[in-house]
C-alpha cells in the first residue's frame, strides 16, 4: 500500500526534533540547578538530557519490537520507556514550574521597589503640602515675616538692651525703661515668628529637593507585570467563576499550567516521532523453503520480471533469496520432464 502521507512525515520529524531540543534544554537547566558543585551539576544535567532524548525516541524501538514479535525485547524497551519518561516529566515539570515561579518572584521584587519609590514620592508631597500650609498660615497672621529676618530683629534687641543699660546708668529707669523692655519682649516674639518662618522655608526647600530625587528614582523604576501571574489569575478566575480568585486558587492554577506544559513537552516529540517515522511495511513472512513471500503482488512492477522458463509467476528482485532460486530451478526441472513425457 502506498503511503500518501509520506511527503508530510518529514515535517513531523522536524517538529519532533525541535520539541526534543526544547525539552532537553529545560531538562539541562533543571539538572544544573541540582547542586552547587559544578561537576555534580554537569553530571546531573548530562544524565537527564540523555534520559530526555531516550524518552523521545525509545518508543520507535518499542513499536518495532512489538511488530517483530520480540516480546522479551518489547518488555525491556517498554519498561525503559516508562522509566526515562518519568524522569523527563519530573525534570520538565520542575524546570517549567521553577521558571514561572522565578519570573513571578522577580516581578514581585521589582514591583515592591516601585511601590516604595512611589510611597516616598507621596510621603514627601504630603510633607511639602503641610509645610506650605503652615507657612501660609503664619504669613497670613504676620505679613511682616515675609520680609523681616530673625538676625535683623536680634540686632534690634541688642540695641534696646544697650539703651536700657544706658538709661539705668543715667539714674533711674522708670517708664522709659519699661517701654524699652516692652519693645524687647515684642521683638523677641517677632524673632520667634521669623525663626519659625525661616524654619518652614528651609523645610520646604529641603522637601522639594528630596521630592525631586524620589521622583527621579520613581521614574527609573518601572512596574512589572509577570505573565505567569496574569495567566494564573486569568485561568483561576475562570475556574472559580470569581473576579478575585484566592491566593490558593492562583497557586494551584499556576502549578497546573506548569504541569500541563511540561507534559506537552514530554508527549509531543514522542507523538511527532511516531508519526514521522511510521512504517506500514508488515514483518516478512518466512515460507517453508526459507524464501520471503508477499501476500500481495509486487508494489514495484518496474522491478518485477517474469522468469523466462515459467512466466506464470513474477519474481520480485527486491525479495529474491536462495529459496526463490531453488524453487525456480525445481519448477523448471519438473516442466522439462513433463515436456519429455508428453513427447
Amino acid at each position: 500500500m502506498t503511503d500518501t502521507l509520506a511527503p508530510f512525515r518529514r515535517y513531523f520529524r522536524w517538529a519532533a526534533m525541535a520539541c526534543s531540543i526544547a525539552s532537553a534544554l529545560l531538562t539541562a537547566m533543571f539538572g544544573v540547578a541540582q547542586s552547587e558543585y559544578m561537576l555534580v551539576a554537569i553530571a546531573c544535567a548530562l544524565f537527564l538530557v540523555a534520559c530526555s532524548l531516550a524518552s523521545d525516541y525509545i518508543n520507535l524501538f518499542v513499536v518495532e519490537a512489538w511488530r517483530s514479535g520480540k516480546w522479551g525485547m518489547f518488555g525491556t524497551f517498554a519498561a525503559g520507556a516508562l522509566f526515562v519518561f518519568s524522569l523527563n516529566l519530573i525534570s520538565n515539570v520542575g524546570s517549567v514550574g521553577w521558571q514561572r515561579d522565578s519570573t513571578i518572584k522577580q516581578a514581585s521584587v521589582r514591583n515592591t521597589k516601585y511601590d516604595d519609590a512611589r510611597d516616598q514620592v507621596a510621603e514627601n508631597k504630603t510633607n511639602l503640602a503641610l509645610w506650605r500650609k503652615q507657612l501660609a498660615s503664619l504669613l497670613a497672621a504676620n505679613e511682616w515675616a515675609a520680609t523681616v529676618k530673625a538676625d535683623g530683629l536680634r540686632a534690634q534687641v541688642e540695641d534696646l538692651r544697650r539703651a536700657e543699660v544706658a538709661e539705668t546708668r543715667l539714674g533711674g529707669c522708670g517708664a522709659k525703661c519699661r517701654a524699652i523692655q516692652t519693645q524687647i519682649t515684642d521683638t523677641m516674639g517677632r524673632i520667634a515668628v521669623a525663626e519659625q518662618a525661616n524654619k518652614l522655608t528651609d523645610q520646604i526647600e529641603a522637601t522639594q529637593r528630596i521630592l525631586a530625587k524620589h521622583r527621579t528614582a520613581s521614574a527609573s523604576t518601572e512596574a512589572t507585570v509577570a505573565a505567569p501571574a496574569s495567566q494564573a489569575a486569568f485561568f483561576a478566575s475562570m475556574a472559580t467563576v470569581s473576579l478575585k480568585p484566592t491566593d490558593d486558587a492562583m497557586t494551584w492554577t499556576d502549578r497546573g499550567i506548569a504541569s500541563w506544559l511540561a507534559l506537552g513537552l514530554c508527549i509531543a516529540p514522542i507523538l511527532f516521532g511516531l508519526i514521522g517515522w511510521k512504517s506500514d511495511t508488515p514483518p516478512p513472512y518466512v515460507g517453508d523453503l526459507g524464501n520471503r513471500t508477499s501476500a500481495t503482488p509486487s508494489e514495484t512492477p518496474d522491478r518485477a520480471y517474469p522468469l523466462p522458463s515459467h512466466g506464470s509467476k513474477a519474481l520480485n528482485l527486491h525479495r529474491v533469496t536462495v529459496g526463490d532460486i531453488n524453487r525456480s530451478r525445481l519448477q523448471a526441472l519438473l516442466e522439462g520432464k513433463n515436456n519429455l513425457m508428453a513427447a
